[in-house]
């Protein structure tokens, strides 16, 4: 039996290069998947790998 490694919303908002609130975001929209406990967040590490992977690259234009 393999056990997660699970992140922190600070934790994983470092893995994803994002914001905290943008995990946060993310969590209460349910497109990235965690389980709270209490008002804390625990987020899969593979949940965090997978959405930076799938993330839409955005560029902008000045």
């Amino acid at each position: 039996m393999s056990a997660k490694k699970l992140l922190t919303t600070e934790q994983a908002a470092a893995v994803m290069g994002v914001s905290l609130r943008r995990v946060q975001e993310l969590l209460q929209a349910g497109v990235l998947k965690g389980e709270r406990y209490g008002r804390n967040w625990l987020i899969p590490e593979s949940a965090c790998t997978y959405r930076r992977r799938r993330a839409p690259k955005v560029s902008r234009k000045d």
